[in-house]
């Protein structure tokens, strides 16, 4: 083990409590000053910048297993993670981060301070594409824009509901393709080709293995019809 090596051994392993702030650190044959192993164990702990969080971000805290992330709403720390807390709920990955030993990750959770010009809600929170009613940046056409999106909102779930996104794969309807592959077929055969290619269209979003295996027995029965 080399001295590098050996300072991040040390800095995973041994507590700053245990050392106190001596002028010198021995570990294992080698000899570190406190600031270099302090120094180590902020690299290792790898808090994430302000700079770098995302225009929504209000909060960012650690979890147990070292990851960082950012939150929007004051999240709060339930088990091995920082969770759903003060709405709104929204959180992204920020860094990769490690746990030494005499960090507690329980007490990671910091506000992010705002860019200077960043401009906020009047919620509080950083303005975004959706501006609260209250807005002080709101743009004049904000009712109207509002309005619109709100519809396209209500249409995408109707849809979701009653067409999921299963049976649809980029601009294509499943119903279209079913209805292209079995033009010209009558019976069974009609029956058999479109319901193994609705499983198969939608295996990888819905039932996986069992679509497959249900797929395989409506293309066997097609075998088994065109062979009698």
């Amino acid at each position: 083990m080399n001295r590098d090596e050996a300072l991040t051994e040390t800095a995973m392993e041994v507590s700053p409590q245990q050392w106190g702030e001596d002028s010198t650190i021995h570990y294992r044959e080698f000899e570190y000053g406190w600031n270099e192993y302090q120094q180590r164990r902020t690299e290792l702990i790898n808090e994430p910048d302000d700079a770098d969080a995302p225009e929504w971000a209000r909060w960012k805290a650690q979890d147990a297993d070292g990851c960082w992330y950012w939150h929007v709403g004051k999240p709060v720390a339930s088990g091995l993670a920082w969770i759903r807390g003060e709405k709104p709920y929204k959180l992204d990955f920020a860094e990769y981060g490690k746990t030494p030993v005499g960090h507690d990750w329980r007490t990671t959770l910091r506000e992010v301070k705002p860019e200077p010009n960043r401009e906020m809600c009047g919620d509080g929170y950083p303005c975004d594409d959706t501006p609260c009613s209250e807005c002080p940046n709101q743009p004049d056409n904000f009712e109207a824009e509002f309005d619109a999106k709100m519809l396209d909102q209500r249409l995408k779930e109707a849809m979701d509901a009653t067409n999921p996104k299963h049976y649809r794969k980029g601009d294509v309807e499943c119903i279209d393709a079913l209805k292209a592959a079995t033009v010209g077929k009558t019976g069974i055969e009609a029956v058999c080709v479109a319901n193994a290619i609705k499983y198969l269209w939608r295996y990888e979003e819905k039932n996986g293995v069992e679509d497959v295996e249900k797929a395989l027995w409506y293309l066997n029965r097609l075998h088994d019809e065109l062979h009698d």
